[in-house]
């Protein structure tokens, strides 16, 4: 058993989940948002140690979205857990975004998953394009992430029996509005608030078998229109005060 922070600012929501050793319990907050991940992370990352009785020395690795994102977005995650990586001495294990992203759907599917061979989650990326992730009924990835264009993100879908997800999965209809293939995209019910955003609790589920990272960089599948700074800022993690154990 371990003591696992996980976190993700990938996209529009910023959360965090924190798993306790000690009582084999699961401490999350989450907050839809589209900016303003930078102020929001580390307070909520306070808050959610100290609720989860769970202190920084006490941790045995991080986990975190790398990508695809916002360049923003993911910049800020992989920056804090650079930070804390850097000050206690911790493994750090990544996800795709769009993993995390399909994790949540299988949970929310329920026995419904049983229609389906797998998960596609599509975010729209603009000019004709979206990411796309296939995973299976596990949450384990088929299709690695990528920029794919809507043309060839139809052909993605078009020979398996998938459930799409994500702002960019109403893209992937025809022109006469059908959908590729086998790919469903109505929920059969109400979906949940926020289901296409990541969620940090879906890192936990197998964070603690993961190899960690070799090198902590943001995911991008497609180069910046400003070139970032080459180097992620330390995160002021390393001054973050211990959570009550």
């Amino acid at each position: 058993m371990m003591n696992i922070l996980a976190f993700d600012t990938c996209f529009d929501a910023c959360s965090v989940a924190v798993h306790s050793a000690e009582t084999g319990g699961i401490t999350t907050e989450r907050e839809l948002m589209r900016r303003g991940h930078a102020e929001v992370l580390l307070p909520m990352i306070e808050r959610t140690m100290k609720a989860a009785g769970v202190a920084f020395d006490r941790l045995d690795r991080i986990a975190v979205t790398h990508g695809p994102g916002t360049f923003t977005g993911a910049r800020v995650g992989m920056s804090a857990a650079l930070g804390a990586s850097f000050a206690h001495a911790l493994p750090v294990v990544t996800y795709s975004s769009l993993q995390c992203v399909a994790r949540a759907a299988i949970e929310a599917l329920g026995d419904e998953v049983t229609h389906f061979e797998g998960v596609l989650v599509a975010r729209d990326a603009k000019r004709d394009s979206v990411f796309v992730e296939v995973t299976d009924m596990a949450g384990d990835e088929l299709d690695a992430p990528a920029l794919l264009s809507v043309a060839d993100a139809r052909q993605v879908a078009r020979s398996r029996r998938l459930f799409a997800l994500g702002s960019g999965a109403p893209l992937l209809a025809g022109d006469d509005g059908a959908q590729p293939g086998g790919l469903t995209t109505d929920w059969p019910a109400q979906s949940p608030l926020g289901i296409a955003e990541p969620d940090a609790r879906f890192l936990l589920q197998d964070a603690a078998s993961r190899t960690p990272a070799q090198a902590l960089v943001p995911l991008y599948l497609r180069a910046p229109d400003a070139t970032p700074s080459s180097r992620l800022p330390l995160a002021r993690l390393v001054n973050l005060p211990a959570a009550d154990a």
